[in-house]
């Protein structure tokens, strides 16, 4: 038995039994339309719902209810106070419970690069003493600190004596490449 395929009938201009409406080929017109009180549509905006008295400049009060500031404990009922002393204290205010993590993060990060930035600058310091002969540092300490720069420069290959500070260390020249 040979499978029937339903299919929808195929829709045919003039035909009395099919609909006259939406017409076979549009008016043209497009745009904004609104229907009217006769229940038609008519082209353009719909007329205003409520009368327009005048025009009022746009006024931000400055005023607010009172409130405790929780840093500095002043009752503040000016916007233009709260800001300043959200500025002064270095808080922010607002109507709203905020999540502290996102402040706490920020804050964690700023310090991380102001502590990155301190060892950078200590140790830089710290070369430039050793190097000028300023370190205080004992003969012994600085006998196993040479001990040390050879056994890394024969081990690895490469002028320990001259990784940082001045470069031109006589016992690392024969690690070093050759440009």
């Amino acid at each position: 038995m040979a499978e029937q395929k339903i299919q929808t009938r195929v829709f045919q201009y003039g035909d009395p039994k099919e609909s006259t409406w939406p017409p076979m080929f549009g008016k043209g017109g497009s745009g904004l339309y609104h229907r009217g009180e006769d229940g038609k549509f008519h082209e353009g905006p719909p007329p205003p719902r409520f009368e327009k008295f005048g025009e009022a400049p746009y006024v931000i009060q400055d005023t607010i209810a009172p409130y405790r500031h929780p840093s500095t404990g002043e009752v503040i009922e000016s916007r233009a106070r709260l800001n300043a002393t959200d500025r002064a204290c270095g808080t922010f205010t607002t109507d709203k419970k905020q999540d502290c993590t996102d402040i706490r993060k920020s804050r964690e990060r700023q310090l991380a690069v102001e502590r990155k930035k301190d060892i950078h600058e200590a140790m830089r310091k710290a070369v430039a003493a050793v190097d000028s002969g300023n370190a205080p540092l004992s003969e012994e300490t600085r006998h196993r600190c040479e001990v040390q720069n050879r056994i890394v420069s024969d081990a690895l290959g490469f002028d320990a004596f001259n990784v940082c500070g001045k470069k031109d260390d006589r016992r690392g020249k024969k690690y070093r490449k050759r440009t």
